[in-house]
């Protein structure tokens, strides 16, 4: 029986693709933030779906339908497929959410905290305008057709059915975590060494004339400070973010190769 002309494989294929392109919406930035209803997310996932399938159905193989439990072993891989992917670019938006809060909290700004719908987290204002400047770069980038490459790719690389998270998949998602950490010192080094001598020079003064309130100047010194070694290297982070978006679907091309257990 071939309902509208699919078979029950095409049909079970569109489902495969439904479920992996729903998980990469649910957690990556922007499209996941909570400021989107559910019907759109859905609306959007089901959209992509139907978009890619034509691309994509040539490489899901032929699979076994007639067992609840491998049906469902199925999904729970599409589900991790699909949530690798997009958790891979939520780390790299925390790592310039890491260096925008640790320049604007030892600039003094820890008070003046905005809402991000890129995360839905709680972040103050200079971590605010790096992530929305590294949003605008990635867009500009066409980020949203390495969204969509990556989705092709994915079902090339690893078809359903062949996940295979080992050793190598495992050491891959521990050194993009490790590489948070120190893209987000990288981004944020130039201030937070200014401030650093900053406080330091202030430390020397407070010392030596005890009778100077050095701490009352500190506080708007620290923001000028900051701010003009901020808007000084701008240009050179926005260069190290473009290089990143490289480098993160470099990445995301080689996790999806070891997935697959190539």
């Amino acid at each position: 029986m071939e309902p509208f002309g699919f078979t029950y494989q095409d049909l079970f294929a569109g489902l495969l693709v439904f479920v992996r392109v729903m998980a990469f919406v649910g957690t990556a930035p922007l499209l996941s933030s909570s400021q989107i209803s559910a019907r759109i997310q859905v609306l959007l996932g089901l959209s992509l779906a139907i978009t890619l399938y034509p691309f994509v159905r040539a490489e899901i193989p032929e699979l076994r339908i007639d067992s609840t439990v491998w049906i469902g072993i199925l999904g729970v891989q599409e589900v991790l497929a699909g949530a690798l992917m997009g958790f891979s670019f939520t780390l790299l938006l925390a790592a310039i959410q890491l260096a925008g809060q640790s320049m604007g909290s030892t600039m003094g700004l820890a008070l003046a905290n905005v809402f991000d719908p890129a995360t839905s987290a709680q972040i103050n204002v200079l971590a605010q305008f790096y992530s929305l400047l590294a949003l605008v770069l990635f867009i500009s980038a066409d980020g949203h057709f390495m969204f969509l490459r990556l989705l092709v790719e994915s079902f090339e690389r690893v078809p359903p059915g062949s996940i295979a998270l080992g050793d190598a998949g495992a050491r891959a998602v521990l050194e993009a975590g490790a590489h948070v950490f120190a893209l987000g010192v990288r981004l944020a080094f130039p201030v937070l060494l200014t401030l650093l001598l900053v406080y330091a020079a202030a430390g020397v003064m407070s010392r030596a004339a005890p009778q100077i309130q050095v701490f009352f100047v500190l506080h708007p010194l620290n923001i000028a400070l900051g701010l003009f070694v901020f808007s000084a290297v701008l240009g050179v982070s926005a260069n190290v973010l473009r290089e990143e978006f490289d480098r993160w679907m470099a990445q995301g091309l080689d996790l999806l190769t070891i997935l697959g257990g190539g």
